[in-house]
């Protein structure tokens, strides 16, 4: 992580769990519709920074590949995903 009064950036290994039929609607064959595959890519984000109110910006995201690619070959269960915590 960087950050200074401009932008604050972070960079790291970007990792999401996509349902197989929403692969499958995308043109993704894959062969379970119902188990999960995992997206994963490099990716940067910056946020810059307004410098009157200190409140961020927006968000500019950079990934270094497609996460897509391949992405039928890794399968995942549904052990591998974190539980959603309100």
């Amino acid at each position: 992580m960087i950050a200074d009064h401009e932008a604050v950036m972070t960079e790291g290994v970007m990792r999401m769990a996509y349902p197989g039929h929403t692969l499958a609607s995308f043109g993704i064959e894959v062969d379970d519709p119902d188990a999960y595959y995992l997206y994963q890519t490099r990716m940067s984000v910056v946020w810059p920074i307004d410098p009157e109110s200190g409140m961020l910006l927006g968000e500019e995201t950079y990934t270094g590949t497609d996460g897509f690619e391949g992405i039928a070959q890794r399968k995942i269960g549904a052990g591998d995903i974190a539980p959603l915590a309100i």
